[in-house]
């Protein structure tokens, strides 16, 4: 067969070159005419989720130390580092701070 255009074969046959442009409005058009199945599979998803969260075993460990407080500072400069943290009250720390 002979072609003297190209691309007039696939004119007469009705075809056309795929669109590549997507619009927002047609994704929202193919979305709202899924909604029943999109709304099966979240609620199937979801109980599926659920189901394994409470069938599957714990597979983790934790492990705390706790350690006593030092002894080296004194009540008094603790008392000192807190207020240096009072920076949020603004001039009433330094007010506070002077008349100390």
């Amino acid at each position: 067969m002979i072609q003297t255009e190209p691309g007039t074969n696939e004119q007469a046959a009705g075809l056309s070159q795929p669109e590549t442009e997507v619009s927002l409005l047609g994704i929202v058009a193919l979305l709202a005419g899924h909604k029943r199945f999109l709304a099966r599979f979240v609620v199937g998803a979801a109980l599926l989720a659920t189901v394994l969260a409470f069938v599957l075993p714990v597979r983790y460990e934790g492990k705390i130390v706790l350690l006593p407080p030092t002894q080296s500072s004194s009540i008094a400069s603790a008392l000192l580092g807190q207020i240096s943290n009072l920076g949020g009250l603004g001039s009433l720390a330094v007010i506070w701070r002077n008349a100390g």
